[in-house]
């Protein structure tokens, strides 16, 4: 993540955001909404005075900041973005009437009377299951150029018997243990199978390998608070391992060799499943 990048790009997001005011001020106009529910909108910041109903933004801002700052030093690739996201803060203390703010760890943050903290939402079709304590199947999954296009790694790494490896978001050469399976628009079933997973460092990602209760190894991008701030508390927790591109494939030995602790430590986190529906009651 380049933060100079996105600072150059600033007068093609203007024009992107007046676009928006424009379209949103004919809708709200058009139609009797009863609510608005917003993912870091700031055209709302524009429309505030204009709009009388509640407004609701998924946004867990107020978590990456309060983590951030708790710890002994905030590292000096992330302090742009921090501030970022500290701004992503002030907005959703200013604007919307309710802020809903999933958590890795909902337990660790106090709510009050504008903002509220759930467990983490996953998409619908996931299946929660007790994990099993031998692994079966890994799961890989690589987002866009993150991590550059090489899979060497995954044929460098110690064949276990009974083991079954599945790549998603990546082309390569199949063998008898390791599957390619390129781009996948729909992942699910294979999210559902996987014992173990490699993800990115997402909230989405992460989400779904905390509440599926899924021993995860988690890549994070550079410079990118919010991913360093995820990553961190999944290892802190004992629920999956932070890597690189240089060390992922020592991590997945790491892991794959101490199972059944990750395992025991999900079985003890108890994530619960409940935050979409919570979050649904209070809109």
């Amino acid at each position: 993540l380049s933060i100079w990048r996105t600072i150059l790009a600033i007068p093609h997001f203007i024009k992107i955001f007046l676009s928006n005011v424009r379209l949103l001020r004919k809708l709200l106009k058009k139609n009797a909404y009863h609510g608005i529910v917003i993912d870091s909108d700031y055209t709302m910041f524009w429309l505030k005075k204009q709009v009388t109903i509640p407004i609701f933004a998924l946004n867990n801002s107020d978590i990456v900041v309060e983590e951030c700052k708790a710890l002994s030093k905030i590292p000096k690739e992330l302090r742009m973005q921090y501030w970022v996201e500290k701004c992503d803060h002030w907005f959703h203390q200013k604007v919307p009437t309710m802020v809903l703010s999933p958590a890795i760890n909902p337990r660790s943050f106090k709510d009050h009377k504008s903002l509220r903290h759930f467990a983490p939402y996953i998409r619908e079709g996931l299946k929660v299951r007790t994990p099993e304590k031998e692994l079966k199947t890994i799961l890989v999954m690589f987002s866009g150029s993150q991590f550059g296009s090489s899979v060497d790694f995954l044929y460098q790494l110690q064949r276990r018997p009974g083991v079954t490896l599945h790549v998603v978001g990546r082309e390569g050469q199949s063998s008898d243990w390791i599957n390619f399976h390129g781009k996948v628009h729909n992942n699910k079933e294979l999210v559902n199978q996987a014992d173990m997973m490699v993800i990115n460092a997402g909230f989405s990602a992460v989400s779904e390998a905390v509440v599926l209760r899924k021993p995860a190894i988690v890549l994070r991008i550079a410079n990118h608070a919010e991913q360093f701030i995820n990553a961190l508390t999944v290892q802190k927790m004992g629920l999956g391992l932070i890597a690189n591109s240089d060390n992922v494939g020592h991590k997945i030995e790491e892991m794959a060799n101490q199972f059944s602790d990750f395992v025991e430590a999900h079985l003890a986190f108890n994530c619960p499943i409940n935050g979409s529906e919570k979050c649904a009651d209070v809109i």
